[in-house]
């Protein structure tokens, strides 16, 4: 079982990651460029949004949560199109995943 500090780095790791694939997909997509660089640094916002968090947030605890039942694929949906077709500010999109994650289990 991951620690919650773990459980934060993976968290950023995939943020991170996902940051690198949408400026590959800029240089990829020339036409669509412009979005995957806004959606780049969108993640980076959300990357240093969550890097405040302690180790206890709830939703470093709730993403330790899905990690352990092996339903990561929520949070890998949501974060592909988090600054593409999703425009909430880092804050938001937290609530509002939350507050959608909890109603539903």
């Amino acid at each position: 079982m991951l620690s919650t500090r773990e459980l934060k780095e993976l968290l950023l790791l995939h943020i991170e990651g996902s940051t690198t694939w949408r400026l590959e997909k800029a240089e990829q997509y020339p036409n669509d460029a412009k979005r995957n660089i806004e959606a780049a640094h969108a993640l980076q916002e959300l990357y240093e949004y969550i890097s405040s968090f302690p180790f206890d947030h709830p939703f470093i605890l709730y993403y330790g949560y899905l990690n352990k039942h092996d339903e990561l694929e929520r949070w890998h949906t949501e974060i592909r199109k988090y600054g593409f077709q999703n425009k909430e500010t880092p804050q938001e999109f937290i609530d509002r995943f939350l507050k959608k994650e909890t109603q539903e289990n």
